[in-house]
């Protein structure tokens, strides 16, 4: 898929569209989901951006869905917050409400507790070790040689493996549904985030913590950070 991008136009031209075999209400329902999704990872890729059109017709041709899907996902996306609807048109990538993501991490921040003690509920395996292991690896060359993005990115993918590998899917369910990454990664795109923050020292006693099955003190190392976050969101206006 080839995506262009044009903060007056649509966002999306695809040169391959997935096919729409499916048949029935049902079948309709899974298609605006798969929609949802799509859009989903263009916005947390950094490929739609705030202010950016989502044209129905485009959509259409696009991602292979019909307009009855297409009107479904993008009601779905207002309904989180994500688009803003425009009458027969389609919608905009909604611009990014900074005190409405402090207010976010608090949920956050509680739904990540939970899957922390979830995973240490059972002994860590050695899968589960070395996924950590490669994540914190990854964190690390991003704080050294990556942008921003790739950074937050990083920590996306760290801490979606805890809800990964917590034996619970509804956790990652349930960070997808607050669409977390899209609002931090506008935050940045927005300059709402501030720096200073020690991503290789934090990582690395977190990583270890986690290793050993210690939850509480994974936790307890990254909640200061959270809190701080939030509260710095707070302070700035959108």
């Amino acid at each position: 898929m080839t995506l262009t991008k044009d903060h007056n136009s649509s966002a999306i031209s695809a040169t391959q569209a997935p096919s729409s075999g499916e048949e029935g209400e049902g079948a309709e329902r899974l298609s605006a989901l798969a929609v949802v999704r799509k859009i989903d990872e263009l916005i947390a890729r950094g490929r739609l951006v705030p202010g950016q059109r989502l044209v129905e017709a485009d959509l259409m041709a696009d991602l292979g869905a019909n307009r009855t899907v297409v009107r479904e996902a993008l009601r779905f996306l207002a309904g989180d917050g994500v688009v803003e609807l425009i009458p027969n048109r389609g919608g905009r990538i909604r611009k990014i409400d900074a005190q409405r993501l402090g207010d976010m991490l608090d949920v956050f921040s509680g739904i990540f507790r939970a899957a922390m003690e979830k995973l240490g509920s059972k002994p860590i395996g050695q899968d589960t070790r070395k996924a950590f292991e490669a994540a914190f690896d990854r964190i690390a060359r991003a704080a050294s040689h990556g942008s921003a993005h790739d950074q937050l990115d990083a920590v996306f993918d760290f801490h979606t493996l805890i809800y990964r590998r917590c034996g619970n899917d509804y956790f990652a369910e349930a960070l997808d549904r607050l669409h977390i990454h899209y609002y931090i990664r506008q935050a940045a795109f927005e300059g709402f985030l501030y720096e200073g923050f020690d991503l290789i020292g934090t990582y690395t006693r977190v990583t270890e913590a986690l290793i050993r099955g210690d939850m509480d003190q994974a936790y307890e190392i990254l909640k200061p950070g959270i809190d701080r976050l939030a509260v710095h969101l707070r302070s700035q206006r959108s």
